[in-house]
């Protein structure tokens, strides 16, 4: 989910953000049945008999599936009308005017009225500029309150993991799998790859697709609070969370969970396809939605040859810092 922002039906995007979440679960949801029904008669029955017998602690079982189904309905919320603030309100019936016998009396009172300043305008103004204030800590708020659900959804995932089954996490998203070294070797390669191939896709989907489509495409909540926001705790916050937080979090959420469990029941190319596409959406900007797919199948890509999930936590730790300062030698610039 976005940090700070619920879409609202009255963006433009709405419609497509969301009928592009329907989508990707309906896309999801036939797959997994699909998979289910024809990977069985697909493989070679010695095949199936010897991972039947096996015993995998490093693997995904259903209760994994069903939390993976829970999680996503959490990232789904920013879609429900009803939670964005967008609940029709009810018609107003017209105020009717004072009518004189001539006309003249009402007109004139009207006119009056519009032309007196009203005593309690500087009062309206006043009240507008400090309830401005709240609105920052609110954003502050829901800052640290998505970092606390991706926390949680986090815990729950390791309580799963080493509950049911008796696996082991280092095993399963390949925590110690690979050497500092050689982690630090593919994060390099990656954030070298990924970056510029990521921004000039952006910049070409957006210019070419976005552009005409949408006459103004909106930032990122992040990007707009962290380049417009004069509250520098918000500011300071938010940069730590991009860098630091949000890596670690998502991608245990992303690539080592949910990607996990659906390649473990589909293959790793649906499930790639997958995970990217709902990996964009839950950022809830159309604009970002096309690079942030290509960079999700950077992070899968990563992850799957080096093995470790460290890997794919390095790339997008470091790409979010890239951005970051990117974006504070801009403000730099156009202050100077």
């Amino acid at each position: 989910m976005e940090y700070g922002r619920l879409i609202s039906m009255s963006d433009p995007s709405f419609h497509i953000l969301r009928d592009l979440e329907h989508l990707t679960l309906l896309i999801l949801v036939l797959g997994l049945g699909l998979y289910a029904v024809l990977r069985p008669m697909l493989r070679p029955k010695a095949l199936r008999l010897d991972e039947e017998s096996a015993a995998r602690l490093d693997r995904f079982n259903r209760v994994d599936l069903v939390a993976v189904l829970v999680i996503l309905v959490f990232y789904y919320l920013p879609f429900v009308p009803q939670l964005s603030g967008d609940v029709p309100a009810p018609p107003t019936e017209p105020i009717p005017e004072a009518v004189s016998p001539d006309g003249s009396e009402a007109e004139g009172r009207g006119e009056a009225a519009a032309a007196e300043p009203s005593p309690e305008d500087g009062e309206v103004e006043g009240e507008a500029e400090t309830e401005s204030v709240p609105s920052t800590r609110l954003n502050l708020v829901l800052v640290l309150s998505n970092a606390g659900l991706g926390l949680f959804f986090v815990t729950m995932i390791f309580m799963l993991i080493t509950s049911v089954g008796g696996r082991d996490p280092r095993d399963v998203f390949g925590l110690t799998r690979v050497s500092f070294f050689r982690c630090a070797l593919w994060t390099i390669v990656g954030i070298a790859i990924a970056t510029p191939t990521v921004w000039f896709f952006g910049e070409w989907v957006k210019r070419i697709l976005i552009d005409p489509v949408v006459e103004k495409a909106a930032l990122q909540e992040v990007v707009e609070s962290i380049t417009q926001s004069k509250d520098g705790v918000l500011q300071v916050v938010l940069i730590v969370n991009a860098i630091a937080v949000a890596p670690i979090l998502e991608e245990f959420i992303f690539r080592g969970y949910i990607y996990g469990v659906v390649r473990d029941y589909t293959d790793r190319f649906f499930a790639c396809l997958v995970t990217a596409m709902l990996f964009a959406l839950v950022h809830v900007n159309l604009a970002a939605i096309a690079p942030l797919f290509l960079f999700a199948i950077f992070l899968t890509f990563f992850y799957e040859v080096s093995g470790s999930l460290w890997v794919a936590i390095g790339i997008h730790a470091g790409f979010n810092a890239i951005n970051v300062f990117e974006m504070v030698r801009r403000m730099e610039d156009a202050l100077f």
